[in-house]
């Protein structure tokens, strides 16, 4: 797993985000399962990815979906463990730390440009 500085191209913010990406589908499919919890400004890209369980998550999160433009079709806000969250239009799914969403000013139809990039 990688960690990169980035920053989400949104309108108005320039907020720095440290990004967990994952590179295998092994890690894919763990995503935040027995980490710690992510500080403020920490996310993790999950790519082709857009449905996600919290099964067995001990904290609560925010998953944003995001389509192949980077653009946000999806935002679910402090999604508690035993939960599952979907979006079929999204290719990229973004798990912060509860409320770092919104703390951004993440919301539905923004282009987050870091993601566009990406592939």
């Amino acid at each position: 797993m990688k960690a990169d500085l980035l920053h989400a191209e949104v309108p108005g913010l320039a907020t720095p985000l440290w990004l967990r990406t994952t590179e295998t589908m092994l890690e894919r499919m763990r995503g935040l399962l027995g980490s710690t919890p992510l500080a403020e400004g920490e996310a993790m890209v999950l790519d082709a990815c857009n449905m996600v369980h919290t099964v067995g998550m001990a904290y609560p999160i925010d998953i944003v979906f995001a389509d192949r433009q980077g653009v946000i079709r999806k935002v679910c806000p402090a999604v508690p463990a035993m939960r599952i969250r979907g979006c079929l239009r999204a290719k990229y799914t973004i798990e912060m730390a509860a409320h770092e969403a919104q703390r951004r000013g993440w919301a539905v139809g923004m282009t987050l440009g870091f993601l566009r990039t990406r592939g």
